[in-house]
């Protein structure tokens, strides 16, 4: 069941001028979350209406035994990507998820190939996991506009 919260900013890591990842405190949405799902975000206090843009949930954040939140690989395109790409520790983003329907994950002796390009990349890292503690052989192929994407 999707659900609607108001995360808080733990973290933003740069990756490069235009790509970050943004660590949101939302454990109850990070819990339910299953390789290739999606969350709709927004910052909030935004006074123009911009709508919530998709992001694939890129990684489960954990302390211990203990889920904490969930991160998001961001591209820096527009107003609403742009405000994601700038936001700092402490604020708040609307976070409405998991949404989409998961990937299922093959069993040995299968091999998992995975293919993406850009913020494409985000929803494999948590099927790689997935893929990783069934013993599933995996491959990545990524392509990139530019070299330095």
């Amino acid at each position: 069941m999707p659900l609607d919260v108001e995360a808080v900013v733990l973290g933003n890591r740069r990756l490069s001028s235009e790509y970050n990842v943004l660590e949101l405190a939302a454990p109850a949405i990070a819990a339910g979350a299953e390789p290739g799902q999606f969350v709709m975000v927004k910052p909030t206090g935004a006074t123009d209406p911009l709508l919530r843009r998709p992001l694939s949930v890129f990684e489960i954040l954990r302390q211990g035994d203990r889920v904490t939140g969930l991160s998001l690989l961001n591209k820096r395109v527009g107003v609403s990507t742009a405000r994601l790409f700038d936001a700092e520790p402490g604020d708040r983003i609307f976070c409405l998820g998991p949404l989409g329907r998961p990937f299922t994950p093959v069993d040995p002796p299968a091999e998992a190939w995975m293919v993406a390009g850009g913020v494409g990349l985000a929803p494999f890292a948590l099927l790689a996991e997935a893929l990783a503690r069934r013993g599933t052989a995996m491959r990545l192929y990524y392509g990139a506009r530019r070299a330095a994407d």
